[in-house]
């Protein structure tokens, strides 16, 4: 369920490629600590707009649970936000922000969001930020880079909406860009890369959003993200054993034959309560990860489906029976 579009290179436009408008630089960097097998915030620094408005403790594993806040209406052209956290060896962090990240439209550039974490020795990221709304004729260039140790972990999941739906926004901003990638021990294990120009890509394709409207995303790294747990994540999903198959006509194929798609990954429209459907893939990634891919109608079909990946892997890696917190 990777997002393959193509591209004709005479349109294709990149932020970099566009004189930056004025704007804010946010800045906020975190450090965390454990001692007594509680977490705690060490250190921290900010610039306006961005802050660190709340920390809780929580049940489970001795986690702390940090909220971000920004400040401002959202990002604004031109604006450029750089977010850092570092936890110490055995920390243990929920990382959330306060609400959706609004991207305001943009006559330049647009904004650029930058964010690096660094995960000590068997220390565990839980990170899900709010989903991402950006406005008609907006655009967005986010980099994430994660850096873990041996044996660290990480649960990373996040939403992208096509707009402002109730307002009939769907797929009118300019350019969204989001790059994430994740080392192990210094060594590149994901690179992923979701780019879309809705005035240049087929964002109706099979290849892309096809009848959909709403895209999530979540990593999952650990020393014992395995089969066994992707197994069980997939039950808790309600995929089946075998992707559906469905006829597209192949470049090579001759008149009257077909060729199908998605063979072997098991994805799955599953039906969600009240009987709303979604399309949701898992799969496993190279080194000791697991991937998953959800695409949906609403917000809440795609953060049920997070939740539930999520809470599978809570209770396998840590066997922590409480569910994750619903904000």
């Amino acid at each position: 369920m990777a997002m393959s579009l193509i591209k004709p290179a005479a349109q294709h436009d990149s932020a970099a490629s566009i004189p930056a408008a004025p704007g804010v630089r946010g800045k906020l960097t975190g450090r965390f600590a454990c001692k007594n097998k509680r977490t705690f915030l060490a250190d921290r620094y900010h610039q306006a707009p961005l802050k660190i408005s709340k920390t809780f403790p929580m049940e489970e594993g001795g986690q702390l649970a940090v909220y971000m806040m920004d400040a401002s209406p959202g990002m604004l052209d031109g604006d450029r936000y750089d977010i850092s956290m570092e936890l110490e060896a055995g920390a243990s962090v929920y990382l959330t922000n306060q609400s959706f990240t609004k991207i305001h439209p943009a006559s330049g550039a647009g904004s650029r969001l930058t964010q690096h974490f660094q995960l000590g020795a068997g220390s565990l990221l839980e990170f899900f930020p709010e989903p991402m709304i950006p406005y008609a004729r907006s655009r967005i260039d986010t980099h994430t880079r994660i850096e873990l140790e041996e044996d660290a972990v990480l649960l990373f999941g996040d939403v992208v909406t096509p707009g402002r739906t109730h307002r009939n926004e769907l797929f009118q901003y300019g350019l969204v860009d989001s790059k994430v990638e994740i080392f192990r021990n210094g060594r590149l294990t994901v690179w992923d890369r979701f780019l879309l120009q809705p005035a240049v890509h087929d964002v109706r394709g099979l290849a892309a959003f096809g009848s959909y409207t709403h895209m999530a995303s979540m990593w999952i790294l650990a020393p014992r993200a395995d089969e066994l747990l992707l197994e069980r994540i997939r039950e808790e999903l309600g995929l089946a054993e075998k992707a559906p198959d469905f006829d597209l006509p192949g470049p090579s194929a001759k008149s009257g034959e077909a060729i199908s798609a998605a063979e072997s990954e098991p994805s799955a429209t599953c039906r969600l309560p009240g009987g709303a459907a979604c399309l949701t893939g898992a799969s496993m990634t190279a080194d000791r990860g697991i991937v998953i891919r959800v695409l949906g109608h609403n917000v809440w079909q795609l953060q049920h489906q997070l939740f539930t990946a999520r809470r599978a892997a809570r209770r396998y890696l840590f066997n922590w029976d409480t569910a994750p917190e619903r904000k």
